[in-house]
């Protein structure tokens, strides 16, 4: 049984490390982007599913097309490696591809939960709130109406 004293802050406890084998949490992580891992290790597949979606089969060649799109858009926007976006968005495709563009420019990918009544306004109240984008600069990328 562990006796350690608990402080009381996960982050300092790590509470979820008892779900994991010793060799698990002993695991290098990739010295590499989330792009870079997934491109790396799909590139020769571009025909095999990537995502099923509700049905919909989207392949290697689709994701990358469409993490690439979205990349070009985020870069047009004025994104740039360093700077938060912060995703207000349901769990769809669209959310994969932007997630993974932001890893591709070098931009961070903070994700927040689109609850009923949350707007565009409410998103630098809550990227604050979060903490994970205090340091960078906010912008607010909205779809015209």
């Amino acid at each position: 049984m562990n006796t350690q004293k608990k402080t009381g802050y996960p982050s300092i406890d790590k509470p979820w490390l008892k779900y994991y084998t010793q060799s698990d949490i002993q695991n290098k992580e990739p010295a590499c982007t989330l792009y870079q891992n997934i491109y790396s290790n799909n590139s020769k597949y571009l025909k095999d599913t990537a995502i099923s979606y509700y049905g919909n089969k989207i392949t290697y060649a689709q994701l990358f097309n469409n993490v690439d799109a979205c990349a070009k858009s985020l870069v047009k926007y004025g994104i740039k490696e360093g700077d938060c976006v912060t995703l207000c968005t349901a769990a769809v495709p669209e959310a994969i591809y932007l997630m993974i563009a932001c890893s591709k420019i070098g931009a961070i990918a903070n994700f927040i939960n689109p609850l009923p009544g949350f707007g565009s306004s409410s998103l630098r109240t809550s990227s604050s709130i979060t903490g994970t984008c205090r340091y960078s600069p906010v912008k607010v990328l909205t779809r015209p109406s």
